[in-house]
């Protein structure tokens, strides 16, 4: 009896020195393997409390004897049984006791089992099992997740010098539920051997909700386990439901207005603006701001389309993401070029939309008075060009063109193109020949083409080959048409004209030459 007592106090020492659940057993009762005493389940209830069950065998039925439990706070002096059973121990006897006075949800403790005979002397001591402390989780505002980290098991015990013992268990793993009772796998790891640091992992992007998680350890070949602490999260991260620019409107040739709107949680992002050059070009930021609503933007708009997107980021913690994007939408880009006809321009522009967006087109003209007007019969072809003749009143000076556009957007707002320019010089061009039986109208008739102005006085006479006047015209549209060339019909050959004008700043001019009257 003197000789288990000094055993027991050498293991109360161990427990006060190391600060863990330390192990003193006789040499004699090692050799018992016979003799085992192992914590079979430990799990945290949700108010703190410890169940640990356990197994006792022993070689024959034993009476008086005597099963406690002792309990480890780590990181401080206490020590302690806080469990007792005086009884008669079958061969195999099993137990579960509820440790009322644990708080597992705040800490780790440790514990374990200690088998007595009826002398007092210690049979069997379980391995020290601490309890698997869940930290409160960590919100991942960037991933829309939760890092989870968990204390593993530090055990210890001693025999003249510290030697850590096996960890108990093969396998930890992250369990995650949303009511409590069914939970379902985040991650599995191999268990940690003492001294290892806590363990983490992460779970995959979550909806906003309530979870419950909890880690859950175990020994395979046994069939122990044990449960941490289950914490309960209320994952209410800020989130965008939906993001979208509304439109990019060109304002008077000046500057672009970029408006946006977006759903949910807008007041807890800050919202940034970048743009792109073309469509395969890399976008560059622009500006950043508090709130959905209009940007200004003032690009070069003579460069070409600007292409927008806007995204959003999370105000109180920096991501290396945006935490949602808005399709990309673009300006109206409308330039002019010289076509083939003669005073005919083509317009062409470009507008890059989203693939659930379509816009119906106007093109305007700007007249002396800076009034603009919708040219007639424009259509809106899928090309996006659009060729016409240059008015006669507008020749000689500059030609003002731009795009209106009007459609299926969020915000019923008519957005405008760049002003496009190009020069409708005056000239005079005198054809060397004609055919009144061509297909085209104007290759019927001979007549000057007067290019950006209209004379004021006009004189047109045509001579034969043997200088006969044959033909006069006092009017610039009224042309030849070859009659009077032949008594009742046509002569086909080379003709002289004599023509005189004012030019597109009053001064006569006068134009001398020949046509060819062809079949």
């Amino acid at each position: 009896m003197k000789k288990s007592n000094a055993n027991f106090r050498r293991f109360i020492l161990c427990f006060l020195v190391m600060g863990v659940c330390l192990v003193s057993i006789p040499k004699d009762l090692l050799a018992q393997s016979e003799v085992s005493l192992t914590i079979t389940r430990l799990v945290i209830l949700a108010n703190g409390h410890v169940v640990i069950d356990f197994e006792l065998k022993l070689p024959a039925p034993m009476s008086n004897g005597r099963i406690a439990v002792f309990r480890n706070i780590p990181g401080t002096t206490f020590f302690g049984e806080v469990w007792r059973s005086d009884k008669d121990l079958p061969q195999v006897f099993r137990s579960s006791f509820t440790h009322n006075g644990a708080d597992a949800n705040q800490r780790s403790e440790a514990y374990f089992v200690v088998a007595y005979n009826s002398n007092g002397s210690t049979i069997a001591t379980s391995t020290a099992h601490r309890t698997i402390f869940l930290r409160t989780p960590r919100p991942e505002l960037c991933a829309y997740s939760l890092t989870l980290e968990w204390e593993n098991y530090q055990v210890s015990t001693s025999a003249g010098v510290p030697v850590l013992l096996p960890v108990p268990f093969t396998s930890v793993e992250a369990e995650i539920s949303t009511d409590g009772q069914q939970f379902s796998s985040i991650a599995m790891f191999a268990h940690p051997q003492p001294g290892a640091p806590p363990q983490q992992t992460r779970t995959t992007t979550l909806q906003s909700g309530r979870y419950f998680l909890r880690i859950k350890a175990t020994e395979p070949a046994s069939g122990a386990y044990a449960f941490s602490n289950v914490q309960i999260v209320d994952f209410n991260p800020p989130q965008m439901h939906s993001l979208q620019i509304d439109f990019v409107d060109v304002v008077q040739n000046r500057e672009i207005n970029i408006g946006f709107s977006g759903l949910g949680d807008i007041e807890h992002f800050n919202y940034q603006l970048w743009r792109a050059a073309g469509n395969d070009k890399p976008f560059t930021y622009v500006a950043t701001v508090n709130t959905p609503g209009v940007v200004v933007d003032r690009p070069d708009l003579r460069q070409g389309t600007w292409i927008y997107r806007i995204s959003a980021h999370h105000k109180s913690v920096l991501c290396p993401n945006a935490a949602f994007s808005a399709t990309p939408k673009s300006s109206i880009f409308l330039k002019i070029e010289p076509s083939t006809g003669l005073h005919q321009v083509e317009a062409q522009w470009e507008h890059i939309l989203p693939f659930n967006v379509s816009y119906t087109y106007t093109l305007f003209m700007q007249e002396s008075g800076g009034q603009w007007r919708k040219i007639a019969h424009f259509s809106d072809p899928a090309t996006r060009s659009y060729r016409f003749t240059i008015p006669r009143n507008v020749l000689g000076n500059e030609l003002l063109l731009k795009i209106e556009a009007s459609g299926s957007m969020p915000i019923q707002r008519i957005v405008s193109s760049n002003v496009a320019v190009i020069e409708a010089k005056s000239d005079v061009f005198v054809p060397n020949a004609f055919r009144p039986s061509s297909q085209t109208l104007e290759n019927r008739v001979f007549k000057p083409i007067f290019v950006g102005f209209v004379p004021q006085e006009f004189l047109m006479v045509i001579f034969d080959r043997h200088g006969h006047q044959i033909f006069t015209s006092n009017s610039p549209d009224q042309g030849w048409d070859g009659s009077g060339s032949a008594q009742g019909g046509v002569i086909h050959g080379i003709y002289s004209y004599f023509i005189r004008f004012t030019n597109a700043i009053g001064n006569i001019e006068q134009r001398k030459g020949v046509v060819a009257l062809v079949e």
